[in-house]
């Protein structure tokens, strides 16, 4: 998390988010290092392609309001539940998808999530082909990489310094 703010010369916000109310409606807990992205940052876009699921403060969370949007779709779209029928979609209790960002080359970025403890949830990345790739890193590091490292699958760092565009308040 220290790099990306050093590497952005970032001023962290130190948002105030209720993660109760978000962790009781989910009932489980996020990882900590995505509740300290959101705190730090807001909501935004990383180098005008990747954006958080994140937050402005109170109990408005991003990742909520896309996770409902996709059981909705799930329960009304066939092609979209058998595409996403490899994982399943979180539910409390049982493991599968929970979306945390996207980017705007249409990659959707998951966790794998499951009753382990939410540091040791997998990042589960389908691209705007379909195909799936599997993480074993935290959001911050996913992001790092993506930001900094050329030879990483999603990276962005060929295209310029990396910077963070934060949204405009509601």
């Amino acid at each position: 998390m220290d790099r990306i703010v050093g590497q952005l010369h970032w001023t962290p916000l130190s948002l105030e988010i209720s993660w109760r109310e978000i962790e009781e409606e989910l009932q489980c807990s996020l990882p900590g290092d995505f509740k300290e992205l959101c705190e730090t940052f807001g909501r935004g876009v990383f180098s005008g392609y990747l954006e958080i699921a994140s937050s402005s403060g109170g109990a408005h969370l991003g990742l909520l309001g896309q996770w409902r949007s996709l059981q909705r779709i799930v329960e009304v779209n066939p092609f979209a539940a058998a595409d996403l029928e490899r994982f399943g979609i979180y539910r409390p209790g049982s493991r599968g998808l929970l979306p945390w960002a996207d980017t705007y080359a249409e990659c959707q970025i998951y966790w794998l999530a499951s009753s382990e403890p939410a540091e040791d949830w997998p990042i589960v990345v389908q691209d705007s082909e379909g195909d799936w790739s599997e993480f074993t890193m935290s959001a911050s590091e996913f992001i790092f990489r993506t930001l900094t490292d050329d030879d990483f699958r999603f990276s962005v760092a060929k295209y310029g310094p990396p910077y963070f565009e934060a949204a405009s308040p509601r």
